[in-house]
C-alpha cells in the first residue's frame, strides 16, 4: 500500500510538471495529494507531498493553508536534512508570504536562503529574484535592479528563471516609463514562456504590456494585449492573473467604455480570497462614478478598498502602490460623501509617491484621478494640485 502511495506521488509530479505547472492548474491535484498524505510511510515522500500541496493550494489563493502545509514540509525535511530541499521550501514560503501581502517577512525567508546557501545552489538566484522583487514592492527601485543583477550572475538550472528576471526587469522599466526597454524585455520573457508553455508567465507578461502600452496612450495595443492576458487568467483557472488582468482592462475603458469598466472591474472583484483585489474595488468604484450607476454603491466600492489597502498596509506600510490604491479609494470617498475632507486622500497619495524618477506611477496616479473627476470641474482642488502636475512630488513623511 506504502510503495502503491509513492508511485501515486511520482505520478501527481510528473504530471504538474508536464501538464499542469505551467497552466496554473496544480490546484486540480488537491483532493489526491491530500488523501496521499494519510497513506505515505516514507519520510521524503511525505516532504514531496507537502510541498506539491501547498503549491496546489497557493494557486487556488488558499495562502494560510499553503504556508502551513509548507512549514509542515520543512519539519518533515528536519529529519532528513537535505539542504536543497531546505532551500527550494524556504523560497516556497517566501513567495507565499509575499503573495499574502507580508513583503517583510517574504523578504525576510529569501534573506535566509541566502544566509543559507552556498555558491551553486540552485536556489541562490530565485532568492535574490524574489528580494528584487520585494524591493521593487516598496519602491527602492535602484535596490531590485541590483538585485535582479544578482540573480543573473548566479545562474540557475530553471529554465524560466531568466525569463522572470526579464519580466521583472520590465516591470522596473514600466514605472520608470521605459518604453522601448519595457517592451524587449517583456518579448523575450514571453518568448521564453511560450518556448516552455509556461501560460500564466505568459499572460503575466501580456498583463504588464497592455499597462505599458496605456501609458502611451496606445488604447487598442492596449486592450489587445490586456484580453490575452484576461483570456490565459481564464483557460488557466489562475485567480491572481484573472483578477489582475481584468483590472487592467477595466482601468483601460475607464474612458473609452465606462459600462465595460464596470462589467470588467465587478468580475475582478470576486477573486477575493486575496486582499489584493482592494486595486479591483478601487477601479469598480470609479467605474460606478463614471456610469452614474449610483453614489451609494460606488461609496461602497470605495470604502471597502480603503479598509483592504489599509490591512494590507498595517503589514508593510513601504508599500507604494497600495497607498496609489488606498489614495484613489479615499478620493472616491472625499468626492461622494458630503463634508468629506480630501486630507486623508492626499496623505495617502504623498506616501505612494516614492521618488521624482518614476514617471511611469506618475502617469498611472493622475490617469486614474482624471478618470474619477471627469465631468467635475474643480473637484477635489488639493488632489489636482498633486497628481497633476510634473515633476511628482517628493513624499511627505
Amino acid at each position: 500500500m506504502a510503495g502503491d502511495a509513492g508511485r501515486a506521488l511520482t505520478l501527481a509530479e510528473d504530471l504538474d510538471e508536464a501538464h499542469l505547472k505551467g497552466w496554473g492548474q496544480t490546484g486540480t491535484l488537491t483532493s489526491w495529494l491530500v488523501r496521499l498524505a494519510g497513506e505515505l510511510t516514507d519520510p521524503y515522500d511525505r516532504v514531496r507531498n507537502a510541498a506539491l500541496l501547498a503549491r496546489a493550494l497557493a494557486q487556488q489563493d488558499d495562502l494560510g493553508p499553503a504556508i502551513a502545509m509548507t512549514r509542515t514540509a520543512l519539519d518533515l525535511n528536519d529529519a532528513l536534512e537535505i539542504r536543497e530541499v531546505q532551500l527550494r521550501l524556504l523560497v516556497q514560503m517566501a513567495g507565499y508570504y509575499f503573495d499574502g501581502g507580508h513583503v517583510g517577512a517574504a523578504a525576510e525567508w529569501y534573506e535566509e536562503v541566502l544566509d543559507l546557501a552556498q555558491d551553486g545552489d540552485p536556489m541562490v538566484a530565485e532568492a535574490h529574484l524574489g528580494v528584487a522583487i520585494c524591493r521593487a514592492e516598496t519602491g527602492d527601485l535602484s535596490g531590485a535592479l541590483d538585485a535582479l543583477d544578482e540573480a543573473a550572475a548566479a545562474g540557475s538550472p530553471e529554465p524560466l528563471t531568466g525569463a522572470r528576471i526579464g519580466f521583472a526587469r520590465a516591470t522596473v522599466a514600466c514605472e520608470r516609463d521605459e518604453y522601448r526597454r519595457c517592451r524587449d524585455l517583456l518579448q523575450d520573457a514571453r518568448a521564453a514562456a511560450d518556448d516552455q508553455n509556461a501560460y500564466v508567465l505568459a499572460g503575466r507578461c501580456d498583463d504588464l504590456s497592455a499597462r505599458i502600452e496605456w501609458l502611451r496612450n496606445d488604447f487598442d495595443e492596449a486592450q489587445a494585449s490586456a484580453q490575452r492576458a484576461r483570456d490565459a487568467g481564464e483557460r488557466t483557472g489562475h485567480p491572481g492573473l484573472s483578477r489582475a488582468a481584468r483590472v487592467t482592462l477595466a482601468t483601460l475603458f475607464l474612458a473609452h467604455d465606462p459600462v465595460r469598466a464596470l462589467e470588467e472591474a465587478t468580475a475582478a472583484t470576486r477573486f477575493d480570497r486575496s486582499p489584493l483585489v482592494a486595486e479591483a474595488f478601487a477601479v469598480r468604484g470609479v467605474a460606478l462614478v463614471r456610469t452614474d450607476a449610483g453614489d451609494d454603491l460606488a461609496v461602497e466600492a470605495f470604502a471597502e478598498a480603503d479598509r483592504l489597502a489599509s490591512g494590507l498596509l498595517a503589514r508593510e506600510s513601504g508599500r507604494y502602490l497600495i497607498r496609489e490604491v488606498q489614495g484613489l479609494a479615499r478620493a472616491g470617498l472625499a468626492l461622494l460623501r458630503r463634508g468629506s475632507s480630501e486630507v486623508p486622500a492626499e496623505r495617502a497619495y504623498r506616501k505612494a509617491i516614492p521618488h521624482p524618477d518614476v514617471p511611469g506611477a506618475w502617469h498611472r496616479r493622475r490617469a486614474l484621478f482624471r478618470a474619477l473627476v471627469a465631468g467635475r470641474p474643480g473637484a477635489l482642488p488639493r488632489l489636482h494640485d498633486l497628481l497633476d502636475g510634473w515633476p511628482p512630488a517628493q513624499s511627505q513623511p
